[in-house]
């Protein structure tokens, strides 16, 4: 994943997505590595740029938001549950999803 830009307002993030497609292409399980105090959900939206490059944006701080693209070799689902279900199989052991009845 390359970091793209750093957007300090949500004007600048609104006209950055209006450079992208309207709906996301898809989803990529949740990053851990990236430090975000907002991002509670398993999942990130996966945006395709006007420049062709598929990007996710993550509220790094209160009203900072980071860019980054992914690479090519990066997996992208179609769905949001198929990558939730990824993120969770990387989070957690197979006993303790089965003990929560995930599995």
């Amino acid at each position: 994943m390359l970091y793209l830009k750093k957007i300090k307002s949500h004007v600048g993030l609104a006209r950055y997505l209006h450079e992208c497609d309207e709906e996301p292409v898809g989803f990529i399980p949740r990053n851990t590595g990236i430090p975000s105090p907002y991002a509670f959900g398993p999942t990130h939206a996966i945006w395709e740029h006007d420049s062709g490059a598929h990007v996710i944006v993550v509220e790094t701080a209160h009203k900072v938001y980071s860019i980054f693209a992914l690479d090519d070799n990066e997996r992208e689902y179609a769905t949001d549950d198929e990558a939730a279900a990824e993120y969770l199989r990387r989070k957690y052991t197979p006993a303790e999803l089965e003990a929560a009845g995930i599995a």
